[in-house]
């Protein structure tokens, strides 16, 4: 029980440490002039304000906002089947055409901009509880295994583990910003990566 809990506080240290490290890393890169990324931030703020202020949909950040308030008034609209997967863009003009949204390049975008508001505003809330069990699944599924193996020493396990919980996680964070599922390709790649990462969790190393 002592070594079982020992390594899970050095596990523990571990992603603390490079959660630490993480941190550094982005902080250095802002500070350093030469990266952009002090920039990038200072525009992306700006564009914020500008958007609050004046409803300025013409910015990358403000057509954004706009495609997100958007998708919230299909939601509300049709909170249980959404405006149709293929209707966003129709469902979009109407809006427009109602006179709730302003004209504006946001007008021109096939899709929310981020993976949880395109699934409701185009499915709805059943739409959106199947997004949530094609993240939460293998989440608790990578998760188990990964404290499971911690425990039992079980190194290969434990890395094909962390490796599907790093794999779900980058897409949760790029659909902030991206609607993963709209091409075949990330699909198929979301789908495959987990199918063979979950196969490495559930190879019994002990027999070998």
């Amino acid at each position: 029980w002592l070594v079982a809990k020992n390594k899970r506080g050095a596990a523990s240290k571990t992603i603390a440490i490079f959660c630490l490290a993480g941190i550094a890393v982005l902080a250095l890169a802002y500070v350093v002039p030469a990266t952009g990324v002090a920039h990038r931030v200072d525009e992306a703020l700006s564009d914020i304000q500008r958007y609050m202020r004046n409803q300025d949909a013409t910015t990358s950040v403000g057509i954004r906002l706009e495609l997100w308030k958007a998708s919230w008034m299909m939601l509300s609209d049709h909170p249980w089947l959404g405006v149709g997967r293929d209707q966003f863009r129709p469902a979009l003009l109407a809006l427009a055409a109602q006179g709730r949204l302003p004209l504006s390049p946001a007008l021109e975008f096939s899709s929310s901009h981020n993976d949880a508001l395109h699934f409701l505003a185009t499915g709805g809330l059943l739409d959106f509880s199947f997004l949530l069990l094609l993240y939460g699944a293998p989440l608790v599924f990578f998760a188990r295994v990964w404290r499971q193996a911690q425990q039992q020493a079980d190194h290969v396990r434990a890395e094909a583990a962390l490796a599907g919980l790093v794999l779900v996680l980058c897409f949760i964070g790029f659909g902030l910003t991206d609607v993963m599922f709209w091409l075949m390709m990330t699909k198929v790649f979301y789908v495959m990566m987990v199918g063979v990462l979950a196969g490495f969790c559930l190879i019994d190393n002990s027999k070998q």
